[in-house]
This record gives structure tokens, C-alpha cells and sequence, in this order.
């Protein structure tokens, strides 16, 4: 397009030139200009203003296109950032669940205080002699589920008496009733010497399936995975965890009403046989309902954040608050044209995390959008860390 300005502009400089080497060799005996002059003249002058003013239209309509494409880059750029900053210091991903897709992202991310643990509390069941299981103290009264350790482990432990966790890895220990502590991981055992005799510790993946063992005082070795024992079977019921009743383990699932994780499912001891963590799981027990209601809880030490697309713009929420714009209302925000939702959850085998894909279409509608028609694909994925 610029060398058919050039090539015009040069045409036009040129009949001015010829037309001025005429005037001057009749410019004898002649005054003024004659009317072929004046036309040629006038229409040389047009031709090259023509050529000006294409000239400027074709620089403003790169320039709108210039600024069409940092703006719409610069919008996609800080959307993802802000994702990726929230989701690669996220413990988990609430939804879509591990394996799903879903046009919303709910990530558990750490409190504002930076911490990561997340705190459990309520009790587990099982009997044969153990009884309620405590996974998070009291804080009050000399109780076997209480705070004060030194009276229950001879005062040479002096953590609470609770059980949390940081990313994907359980610490601390429950209290049974009747039979001593459960720890969840050897190197927070009561024992300083736990870890010499057996590196057991308690996981989570990304689908919220738990891993690994347990060790109780006086209870053995626990088993919060069929896959630990290599006993998984088919069996007929269904496990509360998903599969079949014969595919036992421990298992969480987020409630969002209550902002917490509840377990589900069953763990095992050599010692005592299976342990409950939700009275819901145990459904033929129930008496009026009361016998139920109980569980073991996981509260998160933050607030969930939801990203999501509304109205063509990205947005972000903290809890219940009122969604918050990432993008501004000059860039329309799309779904990819060979996707059906913008977020894909990928459930990576323990002990590797969850990763969240991503894609979304941007295209620039602010002022002078009519002049260029700019848009970008995002496409990348976060990894939990």
C-alpha cells in the first residue's frame, strides 16, 4: 500500500514539474495563467493531497492497531499472572474436581497471614476398645481430648493435640479414647524415635484420596488406602469415596456452605479393624439420626478464591465478596473456539500436585475498534507447587 502512495505522490510531483516547464517556455508575452494551467494545477494539488491524507489515515490506523494489540496483551498478561500466582501456592483445587472442566475455578489458597496448614477437627469411630477418635484437642478440661499434653504423654510433648496439614502432607496426631495416640506422620510422633523404626506418613492427592499409614500406640500400623495393603476387591455397595464398597480408603469432598473439607470412607488396623470418618458412611447404624452426626473436618487457613468469565470479562472473588474485574471492559474475553470450558483440572498421580489448564480468546472493542480487528488465544497451564 505504501509504494502505491510513493509511486503517486511521485506521478503528481512529476506533472507539476512538466507543467512548470511549459509555463516558463510560454511565459513570454504572457500574463497570468491560462485555464489549462489552473486545471492541472488544481488537479495536481488534489492528487498529492489525496495521497497526504491516505498517507495519515494508513499511520493513525497502524497506530490503533499497535495500541489495540498492547492493550488486549496487557489484559491477558495481568489476568493470567494474578491466576497463576493464587494457583501455584494454592493447596488444592476445589473445582472443577481432578479430571473435570468447568467455566469456574475454586482454589483453597493460604490465609492472608501466608500460613498453608490446614487444621483438622472433629472425631472418627471405631470400636473394639478405641472408641471416638479426636483429631483436634478441645482446649479445655483434663480430658483425652484436650490440650494439655504433659499430663497425657508424661510432659516431654508439648504440641497440641491435633492433626494438620501443609500442601499434600498430614503432621501432628489424633487421640483415641481409650488407646493412646494415632500419628500421622513419624517425624511428629510423640516418639522422638519414630522415624528409625518406620517412615510412615499420611497423604493426600489431587482427587482429595488419602495415602499412606498411620502408627497408634498400641494399635499398629493404619492403612488409610486399600492400595497400601494391596487388598483392594470388588464388592458390592458403594464406597463414599467413589468405586465400590471394595475399594476402601479415606477420602475428602468440599462443602462449600461451611468453606471446610469433610472426610469420608475408612481406614484400617491389623489391631482393630476399620475406622470411620463420617457418621453419614455408616448410615445402617443410625438412630434417629443423632448417631450420624459426626465427622472429621479439614479447615482451610485461608479463604477459597473463585475465578470465573462474566459479562466477556474475567473475574476473581474471595469467599462469598462480590466478584472483583481482572480484566477491563475494552477487551472482550471469549472462550477458545476448540474448547467447551475455559478451565480443565488434571489430577497428576501422588505426590505430584493437581495442574489447571486454561484458554480463553481476547479481543480488543475499546475506541477505534472498527479500524483493526485484534485478538489473541491465551493457552498455558499452572502447576499446583
Amino acid at each position: 500500500m505504501m509504494e502505491g502512495y510513493s509511486a503517486l505522490m511521485r506521478n503528481a510531483f512529476v506533472m507539476i514539474f512538466l507543467a512548470e516547464q511549459r509555463r516558463q517556455r510560454q511565459k513570454v508575452g504572457q500574463k497570468g495563467l491560462s485555464l489549462l494551467e489552473l486545471v492541472i494545477y488544481i488537479g495536481t494539488a488534489s492528487i498529492a493531497l489525496i495521497g497526504i491524507i491516505a498517507l495519515f489515515q494508513l499511520l493513525a490506523n497502524n497506530w490503533v492497531r499497535v495500541q489495540a494489540r498492547a492493550r488486549v496483551e496487557e489484559q491477558a498478561r495481568v489476568a493470567v499472572e494474578r491466576m497463576r500466582y493464587e494457583i501455584e501456592r494454592g493447596q488444592a483445587v476445589i473445582a472443577p474436581t481432578p479430571g473435570n472442566s468447568g467455566d469456574t475455578l475454586k482454589v483453597d489458597v493460604p490465609g492472608s497471614g501466608g500460613s498453608t496448614t490446614r487444621t483438622y477437627s472433629g472425631y472418627a469411630w471405631s470400636g473394639d476398645g478405641i472408641g471416638w477418635i479426636a483429631f483436634g484437642c478441645t482446649d479445655g478440661g483434663a480430658t483425652w481430648d484436650d490440650c494439655d499434653q504433659s499430663a497425657a504423654l508424661g510432659g516431654d510433648y508439648d504440641n497440641p493435640r491435633r492433626v494438620t496439614r501443609s500442601f499434600d502432607l498430614l503432621s501432628g496426631f489424633a487421640a483415641t479414647q481409650y488407646s493412646g495416640f494415632i500419628a500421622m506422620n513419624c517425624s511428629s510422633s510423640p516418639n522422638a524415635d519414630a522415624c528409625l523404626t518406620g517412615e510412615h506418613l499420611v497423604t493426600v492427592d489431587a482427587a482429595g484420596d488419602y495415602h499412606g499409614w498411620a502408627y497408634g500406640q498400641g494399635l499398629g500400623w493404619i492403612s488409610f488406602n486399600c492400595e497400601n495393603t494391596s487388598s483392594c476387591f470388588t464388592a458390592a455397595g458403594t464406597n463414599p469415596c467413589g468405586g465400590n464398597a471394595g475399594s476402601w480408603r479415606v477420602c475428602e469432598t468440599w462443602d462449600d456452605a461451611a468453606d471446610r473439607f469433610e472426610l469420608h470412607g475408612w481406614a484400617w488396623s491389623d489391631q482393630v479393624g476399620w475406622i470411620s470418618f463420617n457418621g453419614e458412611d455408616r448410615a445402617a447404624d443410625c438412630t434417629g439420626g443423632e448417631y450420624c452426626d459426626w465427622a472429621v473436618l479439614a479447615t482451610a487457613a485461608g479463604t477459597p478464591l473463585t475465578f470465573q468469565e462474566s459479562g466477556n470479562r474475567l473475574e476473581v472473588a474471595e469467599g462469598s465478596e462480590t466478584p472483583q474485574p481482572l480484566t477491563d471492559s475494552d477487551v472482550l474475553i471469549e472462550l477458545c473456539a476448540d474448547e467447551m470450558y475455559y478451565f480443565q483440572t488434571i489430577a497428576n498421580p501422588a505426590p505430584a500436585r493437581a495442574a489447571v489448564s486454561l484458554c480463553f480468546q481476547a479481543t480488543y472493542q475499546g475506541k477505534g475498534s472498527a479500524l483493526t480487528n485484534y485478538s489473541t488465544e491465551v493457552r498455558t497451564t499452572f502447576q499446583l507447587r
